[in-house]
């Protein structure tokens, strides 16, 4: 491995000059040597301080996912244990008290059809002559 510039090596401080050991009864650094302040403390660079900063936001950021994740696990639970209607008639019967038969007989086809590819669809013959009445009543006509 080839030495470094002159240049390079002029900037370097001695190798004892670089290091401190510290005393284990007070703590504070010792050296036959005078430890320079430069390799005692960080120098906090704005680099450094945009980098710390980079990092507080991430950490605060998956903090608030992980939370979400709770809440959303803690909900999917609750969604689960909930008893829904299983099928269209469920549904349907559920409703029949509040709406009359033409528009229980609507609202069934409706949910059937909502399963359905658009192509697919097939409508019975009492909605599809209700269809025609409305068009032939509606003000348009």
């Amino acid at each position: 491995m080839p030495n470094p510039p002159p240049s390079v090596v002029s900037r370097r401080k001695p190798h004892a000059e670089r290091l401190c050991t510290v005393d284990c009864q007070a703590g504070t650094p010792t050296s036959s040597v005078t430890a320079s302040p430069q390799f005692t403390k960080s120098v906090v660079t704005p680099s450094k301080r945009q980098l710390k900063r980079k990092v507080k936001c991430l950490q605060s950021t998956i903090w608030k996912l992980r939370q979400k994740i709770k809440r959303l696990r803690c909900a999917a639970k609750e969604v689960r244990t909930t008893a829904a209607p299983a099928s269209i008639e469920e549904i349907t019967a559920a409703a029949a008290p509040y709406v009359t038969p033409i528009q229980l007989s609507l609202f069934g086809c409706h949910l059937y059809n909502n399963q359905k590819e658009a192509r697919g669809r097939r409508f019975p013959t009492d909605i599809k002559l209700l269809a025609l009445q409305l068009q032939f009543k509606s003000p348009a006509a």
